[in-house]
């Protein structure tokens, strides 16, 4: 006779996408981490999880009418949402009276994209312009090296029924959007971008498990900054569930792994939570790999004997070059012939001797002049190759997987062949470590029932309130 259990084992109940879904909607985002932390073999549905319970369509309803053809615009002019809205789409969850921040690239003398995000919305979605400003030398902060990414703001505003309105802010940047992000924010809580095709949460763990907001790029003034209502910043997150900290304690490095204190971090690392989205009817944008190849690090700066921890500082640069059409970031200051981008730009540097000879000798001493003088050389040159220019964006993931490769082996070497690390993808997947062979299926479901009941237990007692 068999037994039933081998037919329909615990486990099992999960691997029926409606009870899956249906569990995970009553479940917090750490909560819904947690749980993924525990088994790969659910991996397909926590994606299709991630597509529709994570809907950044319906998440935009709230400020526009077309979420598609808003996010088309995004792609045009390669506009990333940052702010509030980033932390409530992760969150799943709406809070009032907050505003829409996109982030744009456009010099003061040169701000077509500024100007036609913001048409746009007078245009086809209804709002009105409430306020606009110029930042002299970008100055959201005192902080020179932060502040000059921003050069400007407009705010536009949509009356609703019932006296309440919509606000969206257009933020100009005179860098890339995700150069002036990463630079302007003073909180890791953040740290969270949307692109036209992607969401990114660079610090998950402290973020959404941990729930704690850490000072970085050492700027905490504008977290004093009250709103109308004489609520900071710091404030309002407390409020949302919070913890507030200038840095963890050297005792409580739980969930902190995202920091990478030892190593570069990029946009496509198994540190950064990473949702696609749905892009059906979306015209596209720049393909996923310029964000997801783009570098920072993180450094903690310590007081000199001091007990305490110091904040955390972000080390970013953009890097350009006349073979990319795009512009990537990179974490080095100087030349790290260690890095990625610094192998990178050592092969384009030999490459572009080869593209250039394609020029006739009266046009590459035109160019090459150009190319002394002006900072902005390389966006001249578009429109103007010679026939058979090649730009190499497509082979920076290629390049990528094999600089990995060369890590492994140099480790390898390193390590006298002590520990196998030609694949490390099951041993450090970033964040979110996958336990699947180490917790007992029993386990899994226990702790997941566990979590729905204590849900569940929340929400009927916020009901009797």
């Amino acid at each position: 006779m068999t037994d039933i259990h081998s037919l329909v084992g615990w486990q099992n109940i999960f691997k029926c996408y409606p009870i899956f879904d249906n569990i995970c909607a009553y479940l917090e985002p750490n909560d819904i981490l947690l749980f993924q932390l525990t088994t790969k073999q659910l991996t397909p549905f926590f994606e299709t999880l991630f597509r529709t319970q994570w809907n950044i369509n319906r998440q935009l309803k709230r400020f526009v009418k077309d979420p598609v053809s808003f996010r088309s615009q995004l792609a045009t002019y390669d506009a990333l949402i940052s702010g509030s809205f980033a932390v409530q789409f992760f969150e799943r969850k709406i809070w009032e009276d907050s505003e829409l921040d996109v982030y744009v690239e456009g010099w003061i003398d040169d701000q077509d994209s500024f100007d036609a995000l913001g048409e746009y919305l007078v245009v086809n979605e209804g709002y009105t312009l409430q306020s606009a400003r110029t930042i002299a030398n970008g100055g959201l902060s005192s902080d020179q090296e932060r502040g000059w990414r921003i050069s400007g703001i407009k705010t536009y505003v949509r009356k609703l029924s019932g006296g309440k309105s919509t606000k969206i802010r257009i933020i100009c940047t005179t860098t890339t959007p995700l150069h002036a992000i990463i630079g302007v924010f003073g909180q890791t809580q953040m740290m969270n971008i949307i692109s036209w095709d992607f969401a990114y949460s660079l610090f998950p763990d402290m973020t959404f498990i941990k729930r704690a907001a850490y000072s970085i790029n050492g700027d905490e003034d504008d977290n004093s900054v009250a709103d109308i209502y004489g609520e900071t910043l710091a404030m309002k997150y407390q409020r949302l569930g919070w913890t507030w900290e200038k840095a963890p304690a050297k005792n409580d490095l739980k969930n902190t792994h995202s920091l990478q204190l030892t190593s570069n971090r990029h946009l496509g690392d198994p540190y950064t939570w990473i949702i696609p989205l749905d892009v059906g009817g979306i015209t596209p944008g720049k393909p996923r790999s310029v964000l997801q190849h783009s570098f920072f690090k993180v450094e903690q700066l310590v007081p000199y004997e001091s007990i305490e921890p110091g904040h955390f500082i972000i080390h970013v640069r953009t890097v350009k070059s006349r073979l990319l059409r795009y512009t990537y970031t990179t974490s080095i200051h100087q030349h790290d012939r260690g890095s990625f981008w610094g192998s990178v730009e050592d092969i384009l540097d030999d490459l572009e001797h080869f593209e250039i000879s394609k020029f006739s000798e009266e046009e590459q001493e035109t160019l090459f002049r150009k190319s002394r003088q002006h900072t902005k050389f390389k966006d001249q040159i578009f429109g103007i190759e010679p026939e058979g220019w090649r730009f190499f964006d497509d082979q920076i993931p290629v390049w990528y997987e094999e600089h990995c490769k060369r890590q492994r082996e140099r480790l390898r070497v390193e390590n006298d062949e002590k520990f196998n690390v030609s694949d490390t993808s099951d041993l450090t997947l970033g964040a979110f470590q996958v336990m699947d062979d180490l917790i007992p299926s029993y386990m899994i479901v226990g702790v997941i029932i566990y979590l729905f009941r204590q849900r569940g237990s929340q929400r009927r007692n916020e009901r009797n309130k």
